[in-house]
């Protein structure tokens, strides 16, 4: 989700460079009828962020995957963000407008995730963090997540205050992005597809006003247990879409 033009140019078919179509470039082009995006743009743990207050402008995603692959039972990891994620979900709607009133909410609950997942991985606040950039191999060790990513979530809660929990859990619901879809057709009444990824559950949500595709799982799942048993694909043709398992 991350690859840019500049990430292609060593690569050619047949003498031929390969040309990136962007989210940007691809809406662009079809705005009276589809919209293809990956979806990891709203998504509070993997949208880009180019602020300062972050270690080499990757989100803290980035920083949750590495702990998963490190741990011996990753699947254990996953299962505990997401029970975490939605505990806190739970306590913020009952709080209400409460919640908004208490800006050192958001560090404690990056704290607390750091914590429990250092735990599983069998890590501390001193284990240095590995980069394949030199500028930033070594430099930096997993309390300085902590430090680094304390107003994530209070920066998100003053930015989308009624969508907070739908971006906060996009990565862990089957429907993860379905409200999202559904905000881009009401901007924009005439799109009749609105397709996705990233959640790595397939889904398919049509009304007589148009739809929403969820290609998933693309391969075979790891052992997480996050995503469809079974890849599958999306059929386009004009305006109308298809989902298919892949077999």
């Amino acid at each position: 989700m991350g690859v840019m033009q500049k990430d292609l140019e060593p690569f050619n078919s047949g003498g031929k460079k390969i040309q990136l179509v962007s989210a940007d470039y691809y809406n662009s082009k079809y705005k009276n009828f589809r919209h293809l995006e990956h979806g990891h743009a709203v998504d509070i743990f993997n949208a880009p962020d180019n602020s300062d207050d972050t270690i080499g402008n990757y989100p803290l995603g980035f920083f949750i995957t590495r702990f998963v692959a490190t741990a011996a039972d990753q699947s254990a990891v996953w299962q505990a963000l997401k029970e975490l994620l939605q505990a806190h979900a739970v306590v913020h709607k009952a709080m209400g407008p409460a919640a908004f009133a208490i800006p050192s909410m958001g560090s404690y609950l990056v704290e607390m995730i750091i914590a429990v997942l250092e735990g599983l991985a069998e890590v501390d606040d001193k284990t240095l963090i590995r980069f394949s950039e030199t500028g930033l191999d070594n430099r930096y060790t997993v309390g300085d997540i902590k430090k680094y990513y304390g107003s994530l979530f209070s920066k998100w809660l003053v930015q989308h205050p009624t969508e907070f929990l739908d971006r906060m859990l996009v990565g862990f619901s089957s429907n993860g992005l379905n409200w999202y879809a559904k905000k881009l057709r009401s901007e924009n009444p005439a799109l009749k597809v609105v397709l996705m990824g990233h959640t790595h559950h397939a889904e398919s949500d049509a009304d007589p006003e148009g739809e929403y595709i969820n290609d998933g799982c693309w391969c075979i799942p790891s052992a997480l247990g996050h995503g469809d048993s079974t890849p599958s694909y999306v059929e386009i043709i004009g305006d109308s879409a298809t989902l298919f398992p892949w077999k």
